[in-house]
């Protein structure tokens, strides 16, 4: 479902942490991305460290990401204007003089596992947000992990409610996941910022994504437990706990899958996601490329419908005032937009 929140220009707020690459990505060559509508150019120092500056010259607006990087500084590919990694105009080629507004907006950053996080917002606001979590787990050797990214042509926040309600999994994902029993609304509960659902699945037969590889079979049942979170603008997060509750004495019982969706906002109707998700259990030849392949399918899968229904509502004169209506098992994503909304209220000036 796309929200009533997808179909306005301001429904992210600035004051949080965004991906804005892959750590693998960034090196001595600038790359450019798109964040909340403002270009930024990404570029390591000679340390290693990464730098994420307005990707633009003052000059004449030439993008700082088609130049190249000198030293721990970029240079303009137009007319050689050399910015540091504060952000400042640090060489004329034509001038001694560098004007005190030559200078371009330094973004703070961190490389947190394999992500690079970007700070859009107020500085003094930094210390209130979530930071990036933990994905230890992604470089764990004893877990099976699936990663990719893809550009959404939709709202940020219609790929956001997609994933705090499952109970399109046996529509959009009938052939890929072949999870049909996503059929009651999940029990849902708030903490602050913090939306959480939870829902149980006891004593029923595995579906074939989870009961070849845990061991456990199609034959016997177990118990499946999906829990998953808003945990900011930027980040939801989910798991999936399998019990087999007739586990043979010396053999395992419990399994974990946990999944990470990361939305970063280019402009209102186009989003960067990445996902990450990784199970605990099943390493064994070509499981990997098994999994890689199904969740990439499935993921596709929510992309076409999503673009779909973006391009239905931008095609339609009546989309800002025809009526949406909403069911029990959308709460956790109503109460996610009821908190976006008022973050983003308190950045705008009354």
């Amino acid at each position: 479902m796309v929200s009533n929140a997808s179909r306005s220009p301001t429904n992210y707020p600035r004051n949080c942490w965004w991906v804005v690459a892959t750590a693998g990505e960034i090196s001595e060559r600038p790359l450019g991305r798109v964040v909340l509508e403002r270009p930024v150019v990404l570029y390591r120092r000679t340390n290693g460290g990464v730098v994420a500056l307005e990707d633009r010259c003052v000059h004449r607006w030439a993008p700082l990401s088609i130049g190249r990087v000198q030293g721990d500084d970029i240079v303009c590919r137009y007319h050689g204007f050399r910015y540091g990694a504060d952000g400042r105009c640090v060489h004329i080629p034509t001038q001694n003089a560098i004007p005190k507004k030559a200078r371009v907006r330094s973004y703070p950053v961190l490389e947190r596992g394999p992500f690079i996080w970007l700070w859009t917002g107020d500085d003094a606001e930094r210390h209130d947000a979530p930071e990036p979590p933990d994905l230890s787990w992604v470089d764990d050797p004893g877990w099976v992990v699936a990663r990719g990214d893809y550009e959404l042509h939709a709202n940020y926040m219609a790929l956001k409610e997609n994933v705090l309600d499952l109970t399109h999994f046996p529509f959009v994902h009938a052939d890929t996941l072949a999870i049909a029993d996503f059929l009651q609304p999940p029990e849902v509960t708030v903490d602050g910022d913090r939306v959480a659902y939870e829902m149980v699945f006891r004593d029923l037969p595995l579906p074939a994504l989870y009961a070849d590889l845990t061991g456990i079979g199609r034959d016997r049942r177990a118990t499946r437990i999906f829990r998953g979170a808003f945990v900011s603008p930027a980040i939801q997060e989910a798991t999936v706990e399998i019990v087999d509750p007739a586990a043979a004495p010396g053999q395992r019982d419990r399994f974990l899958v946990r999944v990470m969706h990361l939305t970063t906002p280019r402009s209102p109707t186009s989003t960067h996601y990445w996902w990450v998700r990784g199970q605990d259990f099943g390493d064994r030849p070509g499981v990997r490329e098994r999994l890689q392949a199904t969740v990439t399918a499935a993921f596709a899968e929510d992309k076409v419908v999503l673009e779909s229904t973006q391009a239905l509502i931008e095609a339609d004169a009546r989309h800002r005032d025809a009526p949406e209506v909403s069911v029990r098992a959308d709460e956790a994503g109503m109460r996610m937009r009821r908190i976006v909304e008022r973050m983003v209220s308190r950045e705008t000036p009354q």
